[in-house]
């Protein structure tokens, strides 16, 4: 049995809500002290990049990123045991700055980056578009002694901004509203 267009496309558009949903659901009841603290470990990570600008406010940007979250992740790797890290979660949205239907019409996205081998990096689990103007993005950084790298997983989230920003640097200057 084929599989039209349309079909194709809601099944997306469901995958996406239940990614969305689960993500929610796994970061609810995180203490706030919790996510402040990853406010201000994002802050400083974002802050140390010469590319980069945190802005004043969510109408002087051209992203919106609310903390959702940050958990403690243990996954069983299968052929080497478990593996316990430490993930911040993100929704990025267009800011005050960016038409976010030109942004979903340009096709800007996050390329996922992680290590290989210690599984560290930042990905999405949801992507940016017309109907949900925002991408979920996690960053994780694997545990290392007894302590969990909070800061590691925001320095990897602002790793990725900066790839996001130079790979997509016309589609976001396409989606700034002051150009328009």
């Amino acid at each position: 049995m084929e599989t039209s267009e349309a079909q194709r496309e809601e099944l997306r558009l469901a995958r996406d809500a239940s990614a969305q949903a689960q993500t929610d659901w796994f970061y609810s009841g995180i203490p706030q002290k919790d996510i402040d603290a990853s406010i201000r470990d994002l802050t400083e990570k974002l802050g140390d990049k010469k590319t980069l600008r945190v802005a004043a406010s969510a109408a002087e940007a051209d992203l919106e990123v609310l903390v959702i979250g940050r958990g403690k992740v243990i996954r069983d790797l299968g052929w080497g045991g478990a593996e316990a890290a430490g993930e911040v979660a993100l929704r990025v949205g267009s800011g005050g700055r960016l038409d976010g239907a030109a942004l979903a019409k340009g096709g800007a996205a996050f390329r996922a980056k992680k290590c290989v081998l210690s599984r560290a990096g930042a990905f999405t689990i949801h992507d940016f578009s017309a109907d949900a103007p925002c991408w979920l993005l996690v960053s994780r950084k694997p545990m290392v002694g007894f302590s969990f790298p909070w800061k590691g997983a925001a320095g990897h989230a602002a790793d990725a901004f900066e790839r996001f920003a130079a790979e997509n640097a016309d589609k976001i200057t396409a989606a700034r509203t002051a150009n328009r």
